[in-house]
């Protein structure tokens, strides 16, 4: 993903209190997104962790195309370590193609083979509509002006957690014009335990700029099919594929921090001062 640097960014902000609540703005996009035929957009990005002393980042370039249910993802770039990064991912409508062009393998899952439980909770994940994790948070809204055009910026009120991960911000940059996203911003902050001393704090976040949006030009239907070149390894999936989809549907169950426990640490917290 490419470190995101806006240059002569003018900032306007307003009250939090805006006319237009937060979950009416995420309902407008994805209410404006399940009208489209199909579009495509461009995806950079930055992930990064940072522990005490050191943090690792990694970047990529997505060009992502999207017709109905099926999907194309090709994304380059370098990850932590700094290894390239050269991926292509298409999901024809019945079976999804994870080919890797620096090892020359590709992974295979075969949803006709998953259940139709699967099949269908795969394919609602994949709608608009559904917004996932980011339609389980609560969040304030203000305004920014970004260039001179107009964001609603929506940001997180409290963490939450799914499974053993915890996100503790999460912020989405929504064009107030066209109720697209520009741009997303989670982080998750983990405290490990050490065998002696204090705990260590481990920080993972992701940063994407959605740009160059093109909605509705008749991507052609070939462009969600995958030539096998020779030579290429194909790893079938399918089952471990159906193991993880059932992990996942008990992770993704919301558990929010209670109000209760943080203001009870809050206040002895004080006590001890």
């Amino acid at each position: 993903m490419k470190n995101i640097k806006l240059s002569l960014v003018l900032f306007f902000v307003t009250s939090a209190c805006w006319p237009h609540p937060a979950e009416e703005v995420l309902s407008e996009m994805s209410k404006k997104m399940t009208g489209f035929e199909d579009y495509q957009v461009t995806v950079s990005g930055e992930f990064w962790v940072k522990g005490p002393k050191t943090k690792e980042r990694a970047f990529s370039s997505s060009k992502i195309l999207v017709k109905g249910l099926k999907q194309y993802n090709e994304t380059t770039g370098k990850d932590t370590k700094g290894n390239i990064i050269n991926r292509l991912q298409v999901f024809d409508g019945k079976s999804s193609w994870d080919f890797d062009r620096v090892k020359g393998v590709i992974r295979k899952v075969d949803l006709s083979k998953t259940g139709e439980d699967i099949q269908e909770k795969l394919k609602e994940l994949q709608k608009p509509t559904n917004l996932g994790l980011l339609g389980e948070f609560k969040y304030s809204m203000e305004e920014q002006k970004i260039e001179g055009r107009r964001y609603f910026v929506l940001t997180s009120m409290e963490p939450l957690t799914t499974g053993n991960q915890k996100f503790d911000k999460v912020v989405l940059w929504i064009a107030a014009e066209s109720y697209l996203p520009y741009k997303s911003e989670m982080v998750s902050v983990t405290e490990i335990k050490a065998p002696f001393g204090d705990p260590v704090m481990i920080e993972q976040g992701t940063m994407q700029e959605f740009r160059d949006w093109k909605v509705n030009v008749g991507i052609p239907d070939y462009r969600f099919s995958l030539s096998i070149p020779e030579g290429v390894k194909v790893i079938d999936e399918t089952e471990r594929a159906k193991e993880a989809v059932r992990i996942l549907r008990e992770q993704m169950k919301p558990r929010k921090m209670p109000a209760a426990s943080r203001g009870g640490n809050a206040a002895k917290n004080a006590e001890s001062e």
